[in-house]
């Protein structure tokens, strides 16, 4: 009788095994997602950064290039 248990125990362990494996996977899945999209969202605030500084740059160079004459 045993030995006709044994199989059923081992088909429920390997059965919750893969369960709780899928789900490990389903998480860090999540977790993945929600690292790269909070990663996108700085990289994206960077750039904006960026974008104004380099602006701001060109402004202030433009503005010294043509009062330059000017002040002479």
């Amino acid at each position: 009788m045993a030995e006709g248990y044994m199989p059923d125990q081992h088909e429920r362990q390997s059965e919750a095994y893969r369960l709780n494996m899928e789900r490990l996977e389903k998480q860090e899945s999540l977790q993945h997602r929600i690292e790269s999209k909070a990663i996108s969202k700085i990289r994206s605030i960077l750039l904006a950064i960026l974008a104004c500084v380099i602006v701001a740059g060109l402004l202030l160079a433009t503005a010294a290039v043509c009062m330059y004459p000017l002040s002479n």
